[in-house]
């Protein structure tokens, strides 16, 4: 019952890193994107 507690933990987390980072770079905008994403994670 561990493997099911990490995985839904990381997957969400990771995923929209790597969307937003996709759009970021697509826009010119990623480290700004990034730091937003770093100062909520920090936050929450």
């Amino acid at each position: 019952m561990t493997t099911p507690l990490t995985t839904p933990l990381t997957t969400p987390m990771i995923t929209p890193m790597i969307v937003l980072e996709k759009i970021g770079l697509r826009y010119g905008d990623g480290p700004h994107i990034l730091r937003d994403i770093d100062l909520t994670l920090a936050a929450g």
